[in-house]
Formats: structure tokens, sequence, C-alpha cells
């Protein structure tokens, strides 16, 4: 019997349990954790896909794969704008609230809702609606003196703006 088709005791349930989470606790970030898995044993097994818990031969991606795939992914992010100030910053901070158990969606709402990253729009909090409370900024797409485009901000337009309908949201 393999181990991962064999039954587990309330007590041995219990332990790896608690290992998970002392794990959990020691890398937070998801990222922390593959990366230790990687420079532990690259050739491991990074991600197995049991198409049925007796699949003697499943689909692996070995870590030194799956780190190649992520930094593949990352790459890309920047090259389309796409960095840790944005909107996958407020999703990884929740992620990582909950110990990567997407099943707990109050655990996510909730920490989404403390917005405690750093946004390229500067200090925001989210309105009882769940909509950005954020200033607004003019700004103008320039050339740089390197030949490259980027904006440049002209002034601030309004601050701390809440949307006009917040007063009428249910949600508290």
């Amino acid at each position: 019997m393999t181990e991962l088709s064999r039954s587990y005791s309330d007590e041995e349930r219990r332990r790896l349990d608690e290992k998970a989470r002392a794990l959990l606790d020691a890398h937070p970030r998801v990222i922390d954790l593959i990366a230790r898995g990687a420079s532990l044993n690259p050739e491991g097994d990074a991600l197995v896909y049991l198409r049925t818990a007796a699949d003697e031969n499943p689909p692996t991606l070995r870590y030194r794969e799956l780190m190649g795939y992520l930094a593949a992914a990352a790459h890309w992010m920047r090259a389309e704008g796409i960095g840790p100030d944005d909107a996958v910053a407020l999703l990884d901070s929740a992620v990582t609230a909950v110990h990567g158990n997407l099943s707990d969606k109050e655990g996510m709402r909730k920490a989404m809702e403390k917005a405690d990253i750093k946004s390229v729009r500067g200090d925001f909090k989210f309105g009882n609606n769940h909509i950005p409370i954020q200033s607004f900024y003019l700004q103008d797409a320039g050339k740089n003196a390197d030949g490259s485009y980027a904006l440049h901000t002209v002034s601030l337009i309004v601050k701390n703006d809440q949307d006009k309908y917040h007063t009428q949201c249910p949600m508290k």
C-alpha cells in the first residue's frame, strides 16, 4: 500500500497537519515554500497529478521545472507591467493570510479588506462596498531621455475619492 492510498488515524492526521502548519508558518509565502523544496531537491517532485487514487504513473513536474515556469511567468508579468505593487500583491497577501487554503473565502475577504500592500496608486483602503478609496492623479505619457515611454504625474486630481453610491450599499 502506498503512502498516498493508505488510511491515516486521527492522531496521524493531527500530527501531519501540525507539521504542515509549522512549515507554512516558517514559509508563509507559497513561493518561499516552493523555493525551499527546490533548493533541497531540485529533481524532486514538486507537483504530482493523480488522475485516480490508484494511479501508478502520474504526470509529475520537478522543482527545477516548476521554478523555471514560475521565473518565466514572473518575467512575462514584469514585461507586461504587472508588478508586486498591483492587484497580484493583494491576492498574494490574502493567500498568505489563509496559508494557501483557498476554500477559506471569509479569511481571504478579510485579508483583502486590510489592503496591506504597497500600491502603485498610493495609499488606499476599501470602502464598505469593497470599492477602493483612493487618490487620482493627472498623468502625462512622455518619452524619457533613454527613448522609453513612461507616465509622469502632473498633479493630484482628487484625494481619497470614494464612489458616490457607497452609502446605498447594504454591506457595512
